[in-house]
């Protein structure tokens, strides 16, 4: 029982009084951490973002950039990439599963997401939707055939993620690809996807590898790159383990 596990352990968090957001400004100075990871490590944005948490334990904010934690951090450690992305799905269902509603629509509708039970879904939330879906692919992959009845949540997560139109507009369209081609349906589709995920976050190599691991006559087309340095640790990982020289220019720019 995948997420009825998690909603035992989600704590309902007090809400924010409504004419102040304290929650920004300290999301801006964890940010800083976050955008210096390439020189300061991961370890400091983690540790400023779990330290909100603490203060503010029902922020979606706080929950979905640690989520997107867990994602680079599987990103710069392949090793151990299958726990990274259990702990960056938990992290984001947490987030998506703090509200009471949300609990019983789950647990009535048998432990399974559907576009109904995320109707309430609030544009906050929006990260988590996404780094929800994308974790669990990422799941099903490592885990093979045991995993595909998670592969069901990932699209209603992703849309009702368009739906909201604000997070993480490159990761929604790898997402959807590769749920598309886990399942060998709409080739034509998953390749629009990749393509679009690269033209969004050209400075991210991961997304460059993957349109050219699924689609190799992707070669030659695909945008150049756009040095990212808050990306280097990341692209240098995706650099050593997939290596291209005519994809793009520049397919695993490091920043540098």
């Amino acid at each position: 029982m995948r997420w009825i596990a998690i909603l035992l352990v989600v704590a309902c968090a007090p809400k924010a009084a409504r004419q102040k957001d304290p929650v920004i400004t300290a999301l801006a100075a964890a940010d800083r951490q976050w955008a210096q990871r390439s020189t300061v490590g991961i370890d400091a944005a983690e540790m400023a973002y779990t330290t909100l948490l603490a203060r503010w334990p029902g922020e979606p904010r706080v929950w979905g950039r640690l989520a997107r934690t867990a994602w680079s951090r599987a990103l710069v450690n392949p090793a151990d990439a299958r726990a990274w992305h259990e702990a960056g799905r938990e992290q984001a269902m947490r987030c998506l599963l703090r509200d009471g509603r949300l609990e019983e629509a789950v647990i009535r509708g048998g432990d399974h997401l559907d576009d109904d039970v995320l109707e309430g879904i609030k544009g906050r939330d929006s990260a988590c939707l996404v780094y929800a879906a994308a974790h669990t692919v990422m799941l099903v992959r490592l885990r093979g055939e045991g995993a595909m009845l998670d592969l069901g949540d990932v699209p209603p997560l992703v849309a009702r993620a368009e739906a909201l139109g604000e997070a993480e507009p490159a990761l929604r369209r790898w997402t959807a690809a590769s749920e598309l081609m886990i399942r060998g349906a709409e080739p034509s589709r998953a390749r629009v996807l990749h393509a679009e995920a690269v033209a969004l976050a050209p400075g991210q190599a991961f997304y460059a590898a993957e349109a050219l691991r699924a689609f190799p006559d992707l070669a030659g087309t695909l945008p150049d790159s756009v040095p990212d340095t808050e990306w280097q640790i990341e692209n240098a990982a995706v650099n050593a383990t997939f290596s291209i020289s005519d994809g793009r220019n520049g397919v695993g720019a490091t920043g540098d």
